[in-house]
């Protein structure tokens, strides 16, 4: 996914951008009930050497989304379904409690891979939309 931000910090061949959330979520079906900030911060990989203040495009993998988002939304309920019909041949407490293992397990999944891989999947400053660096043109004309 591509989306445009402005450089606001750079630290090494890191940077830390504002994307606008309305770019962000334009295609989302969510978008109109979502209750989050209008743009967000983030941390990318700064591979073009943008500056303070430029226009970029930074890109992340679509992949990694989808995962995390079936991780978050998916395997929780299916994982409780599940774990529940299991265990209600058993007893209906055991049943109840393993569906809400299940349904907990996902999420520590997910913070377990973010915090292991979190570094290899950081967006990337892909492009240099407009640099704030730039001189003005010189009028040779005075």
């Amino acid at each position: 996914m591509k989306h445009n931000a402005i450089v606001i910090k750079t630290d090494g061949d890191k940077a830390t951008v504002t994307v606008l959330r309305e770019e962000a979520c334009s295609h989302c079906a969510g978008r109109v009930v979502c209750g989050t900030a209008k743009k967000f911060d983030v941390t990318v990989k700064n591979p073009v050497s943008a500056a303070v203040g430029d226009t970029v495009v930074i890109e992340s993998a679509s992949e990694s989304v989808l995962a995390y988002s079936a991780l978050v939304f998916l395997a929780p309920v299916a994982l409780a379904l599940v774990f529940y019909l299991i265990f209600s041949r058993v007893n209906t407490v055991l049943s109840v409690v393993m569906a809400v293992l299940g349904f907990v397990l996902p999420f520590i999944a997910a913070f377990i891979i973010d915090k292991r891989g979190r570094e290899k999947r950081l967006p990337v400053i892909t492009e240099i939309l407009d640099s704030s660096n730039e001189a003005p043109p010189c009028d040779s004309g005075v």
